[in-house]
Protein backbone atom coordinates (compact mmCIF):
# COMPACT_ATOMS: atom_id res chain seq x y z
CA UNK A 1 0.00 0.00 0.00
CA UNK A 2 1.29 3.47 -0.88
CA UNK A 3 0.99 6.06 1.90
CA UNK A 4 0.11 9.59 0.92
CA UNK A 5 1.74 12.45 2.77
CA UNK A 6 -0.09 15.66 1.84
CA UNK A 7 1.29 19.18 1.83
CA UNK A 8 -0.71 22.29 1.05
CA UNK A 9 0.82 24.60 -1.51
CA UNK A 10 0.62 28.02 0.13
CA UNK A 11 3.14 30.10 2.07
CA UNK A 12 0.88 31.17 4.92
CA UNK A 13 2.41 32.89 7.94
CA UNK A 14 0.89 30.24 10.20
CA UNK A 15 1.95 27.34 7.99
CA UNK A 16 5.02 28.26 5.91
CA UNK A 17 4.80 25.18 3.68
CA UNK A 18 3.37 25.84 0.22
CA UNK A 19 4.29 24.66 -3.27
CA UNK A 20 5.69 26.23 -6.56
CA UNK A 21 5.93 25.08 -10.16
CA UNK A 22 8.84 23.08 -11.52
CA UNK A 23 9.63 21.20 -14.71
CA UNK A 24 12.46 20.59 -17.16
CA UNK A 25 10.77 22.41 -20.05
CA UNK A 26 8.61 25.26 -18.77
CA UNK A 27 6.27 27.42 -20.82
CA UNK A 28 6.55 31.18 -21.27
CA UNK A 29 4.75 32.11 -18.06
CA UNK A 30 4.74 35.82 -18.92
CA UNK A 31 1.82 35.07 -21.23
CA UNK A 32 -0.39 34.32 -18.22
CA UNK A 33 -0.34 37.83 -16.82
CA UNK A 34 -3.80 37.54 -15.25
CA UNK A 35 -2.37 35.14 -12.61
CA UNK A 36 -1.02 37.02 -9.57
CA UNK A 37 0.03 36.72 -5.93
CA UNK A 38 -2.45 36.50 -3.05
CA UNK A 39 -1.27 38.07 0.21
CA UNK A 40 -1.82 34.85 2.19
CA UNK A 41 1.28 33.40 0.57
CA UNK A 42 -0.04 31.80 -2.59
CA UNK A 43 -1.31 32.51 -6.07
CA UNK A 44 -4.63 33.56 -7.58
CA UNK A 45 -6.26 33.79 -10.99
CA UNK A 46 -8.43 36.62 -12.29
CA UNK A 47 -11.62 34.89 -13.47
CA UNK A 48 -13.84 37.85 -14.45
CA UNK A 49 -13.71 41.68 -14.43
CA UNK A 50 -14.17 41.81 -10.63
CA UNK A 51 -13.26 38.37 -9.22
CA UNK A 52 -10.08 36.47 -8.40
CA UNK A 53 -10.17 32.75 -7.60
CA UNK A 54 -7.74 31.17 -5.15
CA UNK A 55 -7.47 28.33 -2.63
CA UNK A 56 -9.37 28.65 0.64
CA UNK A 57 -6.27 27.78 2.69
CA UNK A 58 -4.52 30.82 1.16
CA UNK A 59 -5.79 33.63 3.37
CA UNK A 60 -5.89 37.38 2.93
CA UNK A 61 -7.59 40.06 0.85
CA UNK A 62 -4.52 41.43 -0.91
CA UNK A 63 -3.71 40.66 -4.53
CA UNK A 64 -0.64 41.75 -6.50
CA UNK A 65 -0.96 41.62 -10.27
CA UNK A 66 2.06 42.53 -12.39
CA UNK A 67 3.45 44.80 -9.66
CA UNK A 68 0.20 46.56 -8.75
CA UNK A 69 -1.47 45.93 -5.38
CA UNK A 70 -5.22 45.53 -5.02
CA UNK A 71 -7.40 44.89 -1.96
CA UNK A 72 -10.55 42.81 -2.20
CA UNK A 73 -13.79 44.23 -0.85
CA UNK A 74 -15.12 40.76 -0.06
CA UNK A 75 -13.82 37.24 0.40
CA UNK A 76 -16.20 34.34 -0.27
CA UNK A 77 -14.96 30.98 1.04
CA UNK A 78 -16.61 27.74 0.05
CA UNK A 79 -18.09 26.15 3.19
CA UNK A 80 -16.17 22.88 2.81
CA UNK A 81 -13.96 22.81 -0.29
CA UNK A 82 -10.53 24.40 -0.77
CA UNK A 83 -11.65 27.22 -3.07
CA UNK A 84 -12.39 30.92 -2.53
CA UNK A 85 -13.48 33.99 -4.50
CA UNK A 86 -12.15 37.49 -3.93
CA UNK A 87 -14.36 40.37 -5.10
CA UNK A 88 -12.73 43.67 -6.18
CA UNK A 89 -14.19 47.11 -6.88
CA UNK A 90 -11.66 47.78 -9.63
CA UNK A 91 -12.07 46.24 -13.10
CA UNK A 92 -9.63 43.69 -14.52
CA UNK A 93 -9.37 43.57 -18.31
CA UNK A 94 -7.72 40.15 -18.70
CA UNK A 95 -9.03 36.98 -17.09
CA UNK A 96 -9.78 33.27 -17.52
CA UNK A 97 -13.48 32.50 -17.26
CA UNK A 98 -14.27 29.25 -15.41
CA UNK A 99 -14.63 26.13 -17.52
CA UNK A 100 -17.55 24.25 -16.03
CA UNK A 101 -17.29 20.98 -18.01
CA UNK A 102 -15.46 17.78 -17.07
CA UNK A 103 -11.73 17.80 -17.95
CA UNK A 104 -10.79 14.18 -17.26
CA UNK A 105 -7.95 13.17 -19.56
CA UNK A 106 -7.27 16.75 -20.68
CA UNK A 107 -3.80 18.34 -20.59
CA UNK A 108 -3.96 21.47 -18.42
CA UNK A 109 -1.47 24.31 -17.93
CA UNK A 110 -0.61 24.90 -14.26
CA UNK A 111 0.39 28.47 -13.40
CA UNK A 112 1.64 29.88 -10.10
CA UNK A 113 4.24 31.90 -8.20
CA UNK A 114 5.58 29.15 -5.95
CA UNK A 115 9.11 28.01 -5.29
CA UNK A 116 11.31 26.26 -7.80
CA UNK A 117 13.33 23.05 -8.01
CA UNK A 118 16.34 21.78 -9.89
CA UNK A 119 16.47 18.55 -11.83
CA UNK A 120 18.62 15.74 -10.41
CA UNK A 121 21.11 14.95 -13.13
CA UNK A 122 23.99 13.50 -11.06
CA UNK A 123 24.58 11.29 -8.04
CA UNK A 124 22.84 8.20 -6.71
CA UNK A 125 19.37 9.57 -7.45
CA UNK A 126 20.06 11.10 -10.86
CA UNK A 127 17.07 11.41 -13.22
CA UNK A 128 14.54 10.46 -10.54
CA UNK A 129 12.95 13.89 -10.05
CA UNK A 130 13.79 17.33 -8.67
CA UNK A 131 15.40 18.92 -5.61
CA UNK A 132 13.45 21.67 -3.87
CA UNK A 133 15.25 25.04 -4.10
CA UNK A 134 12.87 27.40 -2.29
CA UNK A 135 12.06 30.93 -3.36
CA UNK A 136 8.73 32.57 -4.16
CA UNK A 137 7.40 35.27 -6.42
CA UNK A 138 8.22 34.22 -10.00
CA UNK A 139 5.36 33.23 -12.31
CA UNK A 140 5.94 29.80 -13.84
CA UNK A 141 3.89 27.48 -16.04
CA UNK A 142 4.04 23.78 -16.90
CA UNK A 143 1.63 21.19 -18.27
CA UNK A 144 0.23 17.90 -17.01
CA UNK A 145 -2.66 15.57 -17.70
CA UNK A 146 -5.69 15.12 -15.43
CA UNK A 147 -5.84 11.37 -14.84
CA UNK A 148 -8.17 10.90 -11.87
CA UNK A 149 -10.40 12.72 -9.39
CA UNK A 150 -11.09 11.94 -5.75
CA UNK A 151 -12.71 13.50 -2.71
CA UNK A 152 -9.95 14.21 -0.17
CA UNK A 153 -9.90 15.91 3.23
CA UNK A 154 -6.62 17.80 3.45
CA UNK A 155 -6.01 20.48 6.08
CA UNK A 156 -9.66 20.46 7.12
CA UNK A 157 -10.94 21.08 3.58
CA UNK A 158 -12.96 18.37 1.85
CA UNK A 159 -12.63 18.90 -1.89
CA UNK A 160 -13.27 17.09 -5.13
CA UNK A 161 -9.72 17.13 -6.42
CA UNK A 162 -8.45 16.71 -9.98
CA UNK A 163 -5.30 14.58 -9.90
CA UNK A 164 -2.17 14.62 -12.06
CA UNK A 165 1.17 12.87 -11.55
CA UNK A 166 4.78 13.74 -12.35
CA UNK A 167 5.92 11.35 -15.09
CA UNK A 168 9.49 10.67 -16.17
CA UNK A 169 10.46 11.80 -19.68
CA UNK A 170 14.10 10.72 -20.11
CA UNK A 171 15.49 7.32 -21.00
CA UNK A 172 18.20 8.04 -18.41
CA UNK A 173 15.66 7.56 -15.61
CA UNK A 174 16.35 4.26 -13.75
CA UNK A 175 13.79 1.51 -14.32
CA UNK A 176 12.60 1.75 -10.72
CA UNK A 177 11.56 5.37 -11.27
CA UNK A 178 10.03 4.94 -14.73
CA UNK A 179 6.62 5.09 -13.18
CA UNK A 180 3.34 6.40 -14.55
CA UNK A 181 1.62 6.25 -11.16
CA UNK A 182 -1.89 7.15 -12.34
CA UNK A 183 -1.52 5.32 -15.64
CA UNK A 184 -2.63 8.12 -17.92
CA UNK A 185 -0.09 7.86 -20.70
CA UNK A 186 3.24 9.35 -19.64
CA UNK A 187 4.80 12.81 -19.70
CA UNK A 188 3.38 15.76 -21.60
CA UNK A 189 5.60 17.99 -23.74
CA UNK A 190 6.06 20.49 -20.88
CA UNK A 191 5.63 18.03 -18.00
CA UNK A 192 5.90 19.52 -14.53
CA UNK A 193 4.18 19.92 -11.19
CA UNK A 194 3.27 22.35 -8.45
CA UNK A 195 5.31 23.12 -5.36
CA UNK A 196 5.18 25.42 -2.29
CA UNK A 197 3.58 28.77 -3.17
CA UNK A 198 1.49 27.59 -6.13
CA UNK A 199 -1.64 27.10 -4.02
CA UNK A 200 -4.50 29.07 -5.48
CA UNK A 201 -2.92 29.30 -8.91
CA UNK A 202 -4.90 28.28 -11.96
CA UNK A 203 -5.07 24.98 -13.80
CA UNK A 204 -5.93 26.30 -17.26
CA UNK A 205 -7.35 24.86 -20.47
CA UNK A 206 -7.34 26.57 -23.86
CA UNK A 207 -10.76 26.37 -25.48
CA UNK A 208 -11.24 27.88 -28.95
CA UNK A 209 -8.28 30.19 -28.40
CA UNK A 210 -9.41 31.35 -24.96
CA UNK A 211 -7.75 30.34 -21.69
CA UNK A 212 -10.31 29.00 -19.20
CA UNK A 213 -9.73 27.95 -15.57
CA UNK A 214 -10.60 24.31 -14.82
CA UNK A 215 -8.98 23.90 -11.40
CA UNK A 216 -7.32 25.63 -8.44
CA UNK A 217 -3.95 24.23 -7.26
CA UNK A 218 -4.19 22.92 -3.68
CA UNK A 219 -1.81 20.11 -2.63
CA UNK A 220 0.93 17.62 -3.48
CA UNK A 221 1.30 14.05 -2.21
CA UNK A 222 4.48 12.02 -1.70
CA UNK A 223 3.58 8.68 -3.22
CA UNK A 224 6.67 7.32 -4.89
CA UNK A 225 10.34 7.80 -5.75
CA UNK A 226 13.61 7.81 -3.77
CA UNK A 227 12.63 10.87 -1.70
CA UNK A 228 16.26 11.68 -0.77
CA UNK A 229 15.44 14.90 1.06
CA UNK A 230 12.47 13.61 3.05
CA UNK A 231 8.92 14.90 2.82
CA UNK A 232 10.05 18.52 2.55
CA UNK A 233 11.95 17.69 -0.65
CA UNK A 234 9.62 15.21 -2.30
CA UNK A 235 9.55 16.01 -5.99
CA UNK A 236 10.01 12.54 -7.41
CA UNK A 237 8.58 10.84 -10.45
CA UNK A 238 5.30 9.31 -9.33
CA UNK A 239 4.34 12.14 -6.98
CA UNK A 240 0.70 13.24 -7.31
CA UNK A 241 -0.66 16.77 -7.10
CA UNK A 242 -4.17 18.15 -7.09
CA UNK A 243 -6.43 21.03 -8.04
CA UNK A 244 -9.93 21.75 -6.77
CA UNK A 245 -12.39 20.92 -9.55
CA UNK A 246 -14.22 23.89 -11.09
CA UNK A 247 -16.72 21.47 -12.63
CA UNK A 248 -17.68 20.10 -9.21
CA UNK A 249 -18.30 23.56 -7.72
CA UNK A 250 -19.85 25.21 -10.77
CA UNK A 251 -23.18 25.96 -9.05
CA UNK A 252 -21.44 27.63 -6.09
CA UNK A 253 -19.29 29.72 -8.48
CA UNK A 254 -22.26 30.75 -10.62
CA UNK A 255 -24.25 31.76 -7.53
CA UNK A 256 -21.51 33.80 -5.87
CA UNK A 257 -19.88 35.26 -8.98
CA UNK A 258 -22.54 35.29 -11.73
CA UNK A 259 -20.36 37.44 -13.99
CA UNK A 260 -18.05 34.42 -14.43
CA UNK A 261 -20.69 32.71 -16.57
CA UNK A 262 -19.74 33.13 -20.26
CA UNK A 263 -21.88 35.40 -22.41
CA UNK A 264 -24.28 33.63 -24.83
CA UNK A 265 -22.07 34.53 -27.81
CA UNK A 266 -19.08 32.88 -26.13
CA UNK A 267 -21.14 29.80 -25.28
CA UNK A 268 -22.31 29.56 -28.90
CA UNK A 269 -18.72 29.75 -30.14
CA UNK A 270 -17.71 27.04 -27.68
CA UNK A 271 -20.60 24.89 -28.87
CA UNK A 272 -19.53 25.26 -32.49
CA UNK A 273 -16.00 24.33 -31.51
CA UNK A 274 -17.20 21.16 -29.80
CA UNK A 275 -19.42 20.33 -32.79
CA UNK A 276 -16.48 20.74 -35.17
CA UNK A 277 -14.38 18.48 -32.97
CA UNK A 278 -17.10 15.82 -33.01
CA UNK A 279 -17.29 16.00 -36.78
CA UNK A 280 -13.54 15.54 -37.07
CA UNK A 281 -13.67 12.57 -34.74
CA UNK A 282 -16.53 10.98 -36.70
CA UNK A 283 -14.58 11.32 -39.92
CA UNK A 284 -11.85 9.06 -38.61
CA UNK A 285 -12.45 5.38 -39.32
Amino acid sequence: MKTRVFLALSLCSVAPNALAIYGHNQLNAALFDWVGIVSGGGSGTVVSPHFVMTAKHVGGLGFNLNGTDYTATQRIDHPTADISLLRFSNTFTKYSLPFFDDVMGQVLTFVGFGATASERTAGANAWTGYDYQGGFGTRRAVTNRIEDQVVENVGGHTSMALLADLDYYSGQTPLGSQDDFLGGGGATANEGGVIFGDSGGGSLLQVNGEWRIAGVNIWISDTHGPNPGGNSNYLDYGDVFAATSIHEYRDWIRTNAPETVPEPATMAALGLGVLALLKRRRSKI
